[in-house]
């Protein structure tokens, strides 16, 4: 298709992990699917090599960098070629993860990237509030929560189970809470999917498994509460609250801390989509949610988010369609 318009992405991996997603997916279907030649590299040091050089080669319509800080230069290379250049940038690259070194050089990195950029798409407004703070224009910078994963359909039966869905690296958020809800919600199973290590404590304890595609699909279809447990801090009160999505998607109801996270998410009408947990008695939460009816207008609510969060919306975001 030697008239079709072209699209270079650089993302950090593959459409399947367990602790984050990649936004590229959603804007890679779409845009084949509208006929545009497609060029996607995913990865380290080489990858950003061979898209900066693809970008040389193609003069894409769209550069489209996911989830990636590039080398200054490449990046900077790059962009020159594109018709559009889009950055999208979340918490996970702006900070690095709690522990991590080598923050200040991320910084400098993500603000040449971003000022670079004719459109810099985020998923938390507080994300937007520090990029304006480093000098880039507020007009340039897009907060979009989304793309919410595909709405899966009406069940014939709620789920018996209590689920977090999460990975090692978050799994500190859950582990003080386990005996408690144990301890207090006994008629309920408990598990965890996104542990460290696989056990299961007794024949009523909790259950931890690591996480797999497989492990995730099937704990997801048994679950009818998902927790989402978030501590506070620079990182966490920038992230995205994606889980909710993955929990609302398959008609569980969330059962989350009033963090800045989930005010990001969700509108104030949409709030009641969860339960949101007051004084840290999650115990009260649970036994509230369980009982939540997830009924037609649960429902409808729900997918009123999710078509405005859109893989649809996200995709014409960044190609620059209207």
């Amino acid at each position: 298709m030697p008239n079709s318009k072209r699209l270079v992405v650089h993302t950090v991996g593959s459409d399947i992990v367990a602790s984050s997603r990649v936004r590229a997916a959603p804007v890679v279907e779409y845009a084949k699917h509208a006929g545009w030649h497609v060029a996607r590299f995913e990865g380290g040091l080489r990858s950003s090599a061979l898209a900066t050089f693809g970008a040389l080669r193609h003069a894409p319509d769209v550069l489209y960098v996911q989830k990636v800080a590039l080398p200054r230069l490449l990046f900077y290379l790059a962009s020159l070629r594109a018709s559009r250049t889009v950055f999208d940038l979340d918490d996970a690259i702006y900070f690095g993860y709690p522990g991590e070194s080598g923050e200040r050089r991320m910084r400098k990195r993500v603000r040449m990237q971003a000022r670079l950029s004719d459109v810099v798409t985020t998923s938390s407004p507080l994300i937007k509030r520090d990029l304006e703070a480093l000098g880039i224009s507020p007009s340039s910078i897009v907060v979009f929560a989304g793309p919410a994963p595909q709405v899966q359909g009406p069940r014939l039966q709620r789920g018996t189970q209590i689920l977090w869905l999460g990975s090692p690296s978050t799994f500190a958020n859950i582990a003080p809470l386990v005996d408690r809800l144990h301890r207090d919600c006994p008629r309920w199973h408990l598990r965890i999917v996104g542990a460290p290590f696989d056990s299961t404590q007794g024949a009523d304890g909790p259950t931890f498994q690591r996480w797999t595609p497989d492990v995730q699909r099937e704990a997801l279809a048994m679950a009818r509460i998902g927790l989402m447990p978030l501590v506070r801090g620079k990182w966490e009160d920038r992230k995205a609250a994606y889980k909710v999505l993955e929990y609302l998607a398959e008609g569980i109801v969330p059962v989350v801390e009033d963090v800045p996270a989930l005010h990001a998410l969700l509108n104030q009408d949409e709030l009641d989509l969860c339960v949101r947990v007051i004084s840290q008695d999650w115990t009260a939460a649970v036994q509230q949610a369980w009982v939540l009816p997830t009924n037609d207008s649960w429902i409808e609510r729900r997918n009123r988010l999710f078509d405005r969060l859109s893989r649809q919306r996200y995709s014409r975001l960044v190609l620059g369609k209207s």
